[in-house]
């Protein structure tokens, strides 16, 4: 538990710091992310520090029928690893909130968080990658270098740009690793 006197622990060494530092478009408010909560019964995942929060929500896979005049939807028969997940995030800032939200498969989710990278994806096929020197990204979605992560895109790592960092600590890796475990269940 942090005090005054004992901030708390990112989960990452000196050493680590050192050798493997963040990349230049990681904000350093990313090593304060911790998992604030974990909803099961209504797949909702909190990650947050005082002044910013992520919340990661399985999505409706229901989509409005466009051939009729009323509200009908179908459903989205989707296979295994594309299960919808809506990720929303809100950052305070002494001039208002920002607020983002993107949608994102759970394998890109998987993808995002380091547990999956599609082997389709080389660095000479993804300009993302390529351009700011990470391991994993999808345009508009998320980009990761090691255990660095930014959703939805690279930043300048300054104060009020509209993206998120978040440090994938062991705490935050396995919570995200249940969510995407259990989004897989059918509804119920």
């Amino acid at each position: 538990m942090a005090t005054p006197d004992r901030p708390q622990s990112t989960g990452i060494s000196k050493a680590e710091l050192i050798s493997n530092g963040p990349p230049e478009w990681f904000h350093t408010h990313g090593f304060k992310m911790q998992v604030e909560k974990y909803d099961s019964k209504n797949k909702k995942l909190t990650i947050s520090t005082n002044s910013v929060s992520l919340e990661i929500t399985r999505a409706n896979p229901y989509k409005r029928n466009p051939n009729t005049v009323d509200l009908t939807y179908e459903f989205i028969k989707l296979p295994r690893g594309v299960a919808p997940c809506l990720i929303k995030w809100s950052i305070q800032t002494p001039n208002g909130n920002i607020d983002g939200r993107v949608r994102l498969t759970s394998s890109e989710l998987r993808s995002a968080f380091g547990f999956d990278d599609p082997s389709s994806k080389t660095l000479e096929k993804n300009f993302l990658c390529w351009r700011f020197g990470a391991d994993s990204g999808e345009q508009g979605k998320y980009i990761r270098r090691g255990k660095y992560l930014n959703i939805p895109c690279p930043g300048t790592a300054l104060d009020g740009d509209p993206n998120i960092s978040i440090y994938l600590s062991t705490d935050i890796k396995d919570a995200v690793r249940i969510f995407t475990e259990e989004v897989e269940l059918p509804y119920r």
